[in-house]
């Protein structure tokens, strides 16, 4: 269906489907900048613009986004038919697939950054809403061998147990440019003359556990804590948050996120279930103190962080005055990511 004769010197095609922060979109955001310096002649296939209105303009296709009933037929109509008829329209070199499945009917060199563990689901032997997904991508992952790049060891080493013919590479995942600007710009808050504030970046799905920090309040409201949560304001939610202790500030875009972070004393994530989280790096990088859940992708992820077992509202009270007394005292660990985070490094990698 593709014909390379034709194709322009370094030029790429990346297809990014996922609008959420964390996802394939703001990934390409953060190494878009990167890629024009390097003179890569980038055209983007994505949903749609950047929500937050915070994009580049780019030689880009927008996509509606898909109904949801139709979705796998919507996201197999896109990543097999339209990748590759835009790819061919564009004279790309090569496809980058960021956080999507191979491209089928794309003949020329391919790539797929993949990030999305859950997407997957569990295993192969579980007729659940992921099943058909794990299928097709041991299926094309057979036919078109493409390298599969992934963010941390554990990512690698769950992919390869899935699918044990995979060429998968880990490269990390970038910040971007803005991230270090804001990080340069924080100073870490030592002196609390009222109450503290800790900022959970999450969207609100129920494998974020929210859960957890909701079945504290009491605890939290005698320890004079305030924690502001990414979900929206609305009215279930609101019955379980006490305005007290919450604040649902909805989603935010990545300045706000940045400022949001600078002025909280420190960010929790006590995620069930990740391939990676992003404000786990983003803590990292702003020197800001982390609670997190004692699980393997937080490990992958930094090291020097306040751990809690997030099935448990107790283990959780007491990682948190752990850190209150750290505070206190002025000896507060920060986290250190154990991973790479350089764009420069990123496009390197995911064009090699």
């Amino acid at each position: 269906m593709t014909s390379l004769a034709n194709t322009r010197p370094k030029s790429v095609l990346i297809s990014t489907f996922n609008l959420y922060k964390g996802g394939s979109l703001s990934i390409y955001r953060a190494i878009e900048d990167r890629l024009v310096l390097d003179g890569v002649a980038v055209t983007e296939l994505t949903f749609r613009d950047d929500p937050l209105g915070e994009s580049k303009p780019r030689r880009r296709l927008r996509i509606p986004y898909p109904i949801p009933r139709l979705n796998k037929l919507y996201r197999l109509l896109i990543e097999h038919i339209l990748v590759p008829l835009v790819a061919l329209q564009c004279r790309a070199q090569r496809v980058v697939m960021m956080g999507n499945f191979p491209s089928l009917f794309w003949l020329g060199p391919q790539t797929v950054y993949f990030h999305n563990l859950l997407y997957l689901g569990q295993s192969f032997g579980q007729l659940r809403r992921g099943f058909f997904e794990p299928w097709l991508f041991a299926t094309l992952l057979r036919l078109k061998r493409p390298t599969v790049l992934v963010q941390t060891d554990h990512v690698a080493t769950r992919l390869i147990e899935l699918f044990p013919t995979a060429d998968v590479r880990v490269i990390g995942v970038p910040l971007g440019t803005s991230w270090s600007a804001a990080a340069q710009a924080t100073q870490n808050r030592t002196a609390h003359s009222g109450r503290i504030i800790l900022l959970y970046p999450a969207s609100h799905y129920p494998h974020k556990n929210h859960a957890l920090i909701f079945s504290v309040q009491e605890a939290l409201r005698k320890r004079k804590i305030h924690v502001v949560l990414t979900i929206a304001d609305i009215e279930p939610l609101r019955r379980l948050a006490n305005s007290d202790v919450f604040t649902l500030c909805g989603v935010l875009s990545a300045k706000q996120l940045q400022k949001t972070m600078s002025d909280s004393d420190a960010v929790l994530f006590p995620s069930l279930e990740e391939s990676i989280g992003m404000p786990l790096l983003e803590a990292s990088l702003m020197r800001k103190p982390l609670l997190a859940a004692e699980l393997p992708y937080v490990h992958a992820a930094v090291k020097r962080f306040y751990a809690f077992d997030p099935h448990s509202p107790e283990a959780f009270v007491k990682a948190l005055d752990e850190f209150l007394a750290d505070l206190r005292a002025e000896r507060v660990r920060t986290p250190i990511s154990m991973i790479n985070t350089s764009a420069e490094s990123f496009v390197s990698s995911l064009l090699s």
